[in-house]
């Protein structure tokens, strides 16, 4: 896949998510953590130049299941699978709200005021969007 961002400037960033489902077992795909499987170039200027810098990386990428990923990328997930679920991407055409609304339940911060809000986002979007399909 391609995917072209626009301009970044300071103090701005961007995140892209990929989900890579490899076609062999989790196990073989364990044993071979060097297996290069996603490549990317970065281009950028720096400031007051107009000559163009470009990054070429071939990352590792290491086998993690869900349940190991650390709190903060399974609530991430989480959100991801939010936005997806509002677009009916079909990458998540096996998952529910309540799947969701689980994920995000066991990762959140309980203190951080933004990650409840988005749990009750959830719940509002599963009441609104689970009735549309029961017509």
């Amino acid at each position: 896949a391609t995917v072209e961002g626009g301009e970044i400037g300071s103090a701005y960033s961007i995140l892209v998510a990929f989900e890579i489902v490899p076609a062999w077992s989790d196990e073989a795909f364990k044993e071979d953590v060097k297996h290069k499987l996603v490549s990317y170039t970065l281009q950028y200027k720096l400031p007051g130049s107009q000559k163009t810098e470009e990054i070429r990386e071939k990352p590792a990428v290491p086998f993690t299941s869900f349940s190991e990923l650390t709190k903060c990328f399974q609530f991430a997930s989480a959100v991801l699978m939010f936005g997806s679920m509002l677009r009916n991407s079909r990458f998540v055409k096996d998952a529910s709200w309540n799947d969701i609304y689980n994920f995000a339940n066991t990762s959140a911060d309980t203190s951080n005021y933004s990650q409840k809000e988005f749990l009750m986002l959830i719940e509002q979007a599963r009441a609104i969007y689970s009735k549309k399909g029961k017509r």
